[in-house]
């Protein structure tokens, strides 16, 4: 595969990341900040950002979102994230891959997110996601997984879990 990735960017000018490939610089800039063990889970996976509105109504003031197809897809309108930001948006994907939704899982990738975003400085921002992350990870070290859990329980987006 390394062979495969050493080709393509030499003739298409097409980067290489862990295994996987992307035409995208902000999400190469983010998978170099992803730890080894979230590369490895992303091998086979296309990671792209595109206007989830576009897939569903409901789904249009979503992060990001796994498909069946082994794909991550990162809404467009974040493109102009913090590197930082998309690599946390990753690290939260990358646990529903091949996995079944429910409320643990959800639990695991909130947690695999707070701890990809406090493996770096936190930002000093006003970007929407970077409040977001920095008021989880304060919860996280408030209140531990059952603080977290309970943000999720009472997020109606995820009632169905």
């Amino acid at each position: 595969m390394r062979v495969l990735c050493i080709i393509l960017a030499v003739f298409f000018s097409i980067n290489c990341v862990g295994a996987y490939v992307t035409d995208d610089s902000r999400i190469v800039a983010a998978a170099k900040i992803l730890d080894l063990q979230t590369l490895e889970q992303l091998k086979t996976t296309q990671i792209l950002f595109y206007e989830l509105g576009f897939i569903s109504y409901e789904y249009k003031d979503h992060y990001a979102l796994t498909t069946e197809d082994n794909e991550i897809i990162i809404n467009a309108k974040y493109r102009n994230a913090p590197p930082q930001v998309l690599a946390a948006l990753i690290a939260h994907e990358s646990v529903h891959l091949n996995a079944k939704s429910d409320l643990q899982e959800e639990l695991r990738a909130t947690i695999a997110e707070i701890k990809q975003w406090d493996k770096n400085p936190h930002l000093n921002s006003e970007h929407p996601l970077v409040l977001r992350l920095n008021n989880l990870s304060q919860l996280y070290e408030n209140g531990g997984p059952a603080a977290i859990r309970k943000k999720i329980k009472d997020n109606e987006a995820y009632e169905r879990l």
